[in-house]
Parts: C-alpha cells; structure tokens; sequence
C-alpha cells in the first residue's frame, strides 16, 4: 500500500483501428513493458480489464500477475471498486486512449496514452501525455513518479477546464438543465411570437 502505483485501464480496441488483433498485440506489449518496469522500480500495477470483459491478457501476464506482489489483474467480472476510486487511488493513469485518461486528469493524476499505433487521439490538447515508445513510457512514468509535475490542485483544476471547454461547452456547473430548458423555451416563445403577430 506504500508503493506508488500505476494503473493501466486496457481496451477491447474495437474503434481505434481495422485490426483489434493487432492492436490488441501492440496493448499486450505495452503491458508486458509495464510489468518490467514496476519490478525494476519498486512500484504497483493494477491492470483493469475492459467493462467489455474481452479476453484481452495473455497467459504470460496472468502468470506474472498471479506471482507477484506489485501486480494485479482488476477484472471486470467483479472490479475491486469502481473506476472513479480506482483512478483516485492510483498515481499515474496509462491507457491506449481510454477515458479513464479524463478521470486521472480530473483527478490531478498524470494521465499518459500509449499510443504506440497510429490513430488519433484528442487527449493531448487536454493534458494527457502521448507516448509512441518504450523509452518515452519510461521517462514519463519516471517523471510522474519523482513527482515532478506542477501542483496537483493548480493542475486538476487546468485539466477540468480544458475538459470542461472541449466536452462540455466550457460549462461544467450543474446548471445544464437549465440551460437546455430556457434553449427549448425560446423556440416556444419563437414559435408563439410568430403565430401571434
């Protein structure tokens, strides 16, 4: 419970790419270089499958998770808790292109996409670290794990603006239903206006 921990949220990759085979080798990687990592450094990995509970593991990781202390698989057949908690409880989020990316984010986490095949991703105007490669992984886990990043509030509260602006219009107060109501309103009254004069 003392070790810093990183969590990788895993996909089905069924909407990244043509070939899910592929990527889904191109993820196993990534994993497997996780894995080297947390060993080498002393840290945690908690490797949450999809809600989708595709059989995305190897038998190689499931043995490495079933034999070491610093690994765990969080299955989607019963999750441990639920994502929100899980990316509170963790330092760094890394993912494919997950939006569990956006959670860590909110949550002042350094989030980084390992996006180590070609698609495109909207994550990093918002914050998210992209990475194409091994060593880039490494240095920013490196990076995030030292601790040396900005503030954690000044941080989260930039990434919920940003992703405030981008998925929401910039409004992120609780106030949406009201704002969709007046909007709805003004064309009755548009309409009413119009027949009426």
């Amino acid at each position: 419970p003392h070790k810093k921990t990183i969590l990788f949220a895993a996909q089905p990759l069924d909407s990244q790419t043509n070939s899910t085979g592929d990527a889904r080798a191109v993820q196993v990687k990534i994993i497997n270089e996780l894995i080297e990592y947390v060993i080498e450094n002393q840290v945690q990995l908690i490797i949450r499958t999809p809600p989708s509970n595709d059989s995305i593991l190897d038998n190689h990781i499931i043995e490495r998770a079933e034999t070491s202390a610093s690994i765990r698989i969080d299955s989607a057949e019963c999750y441990i808790c639920p994502a929100e908690e899980t990316v509170h409880h963790c330092d760094v989020i890394t993912s494919i292109n997950s939006t569990m990316l956006l959670e860590g984010l909110i949550f002042g986490k350094t989030s980084i996409s390992t996006n180590y095949f070609n698609f495109d991703s909207q994550f990093k105007k918002l914050g998210v670290y992209i990475v194409h490669q091994q060593k880039e992984l490494y240095s920013q886990l490196d990076d995030a794990l030292k601790g040396e990043s900005e503030s954690n509030t000044s941080k989260r509260l930039d990434n919920i603006a940003k992703i405030s602006q981008f998925y929401c219009g910039g409004y992120l107060d609780g106030n949406s239903a009201t704002r969709i109501s007046n909007y709805i309103s003004s064309f009755h009254k548009a309409s009413w206006l119009k027949e009426n004069t």
